[in-house]
């Protein structure tokens, strides 16, 4: 997906991301590489690594050969706008893939339209990202449809009675939001709710209460 949308973007625009009409065409990649997250960013970038050797070894792009430069975003939108800001002003960079969480790419939506970048997220599923603006794309699916499928599933299984766990984190709130409006819709009710903060560790509390109440018979997980 990704390998595809860097050869449409190259192939139908009339300034490649690279300033020269020589040498590599050098595309942009900011991701989660350090930090309790990395786990996002490497596997991303694992998969463009792969992509770009695999266009390079059939040709290239337009006769020029692709290259990545990487850049650290770590998981905080602060850090994610240095990133982004070090690709496009220093390295005058026009096409990104990144970044990995909602909280990054929702801070890079209206730069990516004032410096008329495009960016592609591997990983993030929220609609506001990649509805903000016609520079932005994502290769997920939109978590809301996961969410809303998920709902439906447990419904047909016959769960009528459900507790969601969930999290204090934009991305994992917009799955529980769908999830328990869907569910709601068909008939279903959520008797317990649970979204602790991310860095929260002992949840045995909440999972007695859970376990205690007879009355629920399924129990949604919307953390991925």
């Amino acid at each position: 997906m990704i390998a595809i949308a860097v050869i449409v973007f190259l192939s139908h625009s009339n300034k490649l991301p690279d300033q020269s009409n020589k040498g590599d065409i050098v595309i942009g990649g900011a991701l989660i590489l350090s930090g309790p997250a990395a786990s996002f960013g490497e596997s991303s970038k694992n998969g463009i690594d792969l992509a770009v050797n695999d266009i390079n070894s059939n040709g290239g792009v337009l006769g020029r050969k692709l290259a990545v430069k990487y850049e650290d975003t770590q998981i905080s939108p602060e850090t994610t706008i240095s990133a982004f800001n070090k690709l496009t002003d220093s390295d005058h960079i026009k096409f990104i893939i990144g970044t990995n969480w909602a909280n990054q790419g929702l801070a890079l939506t209206a730069l990516a339209a004032q410096k008329k970048v495009v960016l592609v997220s591997p990983s993030l599923g929220v609609k506001e990202f990649n509805e903000a603006n016609p520079y932005i794309f994502n290769t997920w699916p939109h978590d809301f449809v996961l969410s809303r499928s998920l709902a439906d599933f447990m419904y047909k299984q016959g769960h009528r009675n459900v507790a969601v766990v969930g999290a204090q984190d934009v991305w994992v709130k917009d799955q529980t939001k769908n999830f328990n409006e869907r569910f709601t819709e068909l008939g279903g009710k959520i008797t317990f709710i649970y979204e602790p903060n991310t860095d929260e560790k002992d949840i045995r509390t909440e999972a007695l209460k859970i376990k205690n109440d007879s009355s629920i018979d399924g129990v949604v997980v919307t953390v991925a």
